[in-house]
């Protein structure tokens, strides 16, 4: 169904050299959005129609890239959250054939995205209280992402980007794997210093995997898009949190999730949306800002959705 679109947002003092964003969160006054390149998140604050650049804050100390794919808040604190994907180099037209082939066999590790960052914001935009934890030993031993986890993203591999929390929890998901019946995982966990325990809640997205998720009133909107480079579609649903995996004698306190699509985001060119943020809800209608792949900015959309 065709989506509403609405005036776009305006933006003004934010850095010429902010591309290929990934994320973005709004709470209050303030609007965050980052970039899958470095390791800053960009803070602006105003609305609710115009924000102003305010501050950059560098999540880390290193210098290689997290590869940061979610935001979210829960009233008191803020997080973000690298990949924690495995890469296989890219081959380019301008390389001899042999060179394409030995960067196709390479798959590397980034350790670098495997980061779950919780922080605070000062008045000023700056940061406070920065704890940097990882996934990485709960992927590894769960018997779903385990078996998917050497395997390099946009190949069905672990591939996380969505973040959001709700009821006290961080609900995180994944882009890939995408398993038989068409089955994409979302962890609903907690933060600690040593994260090991999780549920693994599934929603059925039609062959797709999560590109972004936010929180609404009742559950959060899941932003969905194809597992690799490939064509497809971009729908945006809404879950109420729940497993919509399927089966028999199902516990009592474990309803059967509900997941409603309620629209279809366009591509921008050949640009995907790749984040999501809740800009205004009522009992019927949604406004949300989504933000591009390799657009600017200022060139974010804000749609309307219906209920």
């Amino acid at each position: 169904m065709p989506l509403k679109p609405l005036a776009p947002l305006k933006f003004t003092g934010v850095p010429a050299d902010l591309g290929n964003l990934s994320a973005v969160h709004v709470v209050g006054n303030t609007l965050l959005v980052a970039s899958d390149e470095g390791v800053a998140v960009q803070v602006l604050r105003g609305g609710p129609d115009s924000y102003q650049f305010q501050a950059e804050i560098r999540l880390s100390d290193g210098k290689k890239e997290l590869d940061l794919e979610g935001l979210a808040n829960d009233g008191e604190w803020y997080y973000a959250v690298g990949s924690h994907a495995m890469k296989r180099d890219k081959t380019k037209d301008e390389f001899t054939l042999e060179k394409n082939r030995k960067r196709l066999a390479k798959i590397s590790p980034e350790s670098s995205r495997d980061v779950l960052v919780r922080f605070q914001l000062t008045a000023e935009g700056g940061i406070a209280n920065r704890t940097i934890v990882s996934l990485r030993k709960f992927i590894n031993a769960d018997p779903f992402l385990g078996r998917f986890a050497t395997i390099p993203s946009k190949e069905n591999g672990v591939d996380i980007e969505g973040l959001a929390t709700a009821d006290g929890h961080l609900y995180i998901g994944f882009r890939g794997p995408v398993l038989r019946g068409n089955w994409t995982p979302i962890l609903r966990c907690d933060f600690a210093k040593d994260i090991r325990t999780g549920t693994l809640l599934w929603v059925n997205l039609g062959g797709r995997g999560v590109r972004d998720l936010c929180r609404i009133e009742g559950g959060l909107l899941v932003l969905a898009g194809p597992v690799g480079d490939g064509p497809g579609t971009f729908d945006i649903h809404q879950w109420d949190g729940h497993d919509c995996l399927i089966g028999s004698e199902r516990p009592a306190d474990q309803p059967v999730g509900l997941l409603t699509k309620l629209g279809e985001i366009p591509r921008v060119k050949h640009h995907n949306p790749e984040g999501i943020a809740l800009m205004h809800e009522t009992d019927c209608e949604l406004s949300v800002v989504v933000v591009y792949d390799g657009l600017p900015l200022e060139q974010s959309a804000r749609y309307c959705l219906t209920r």
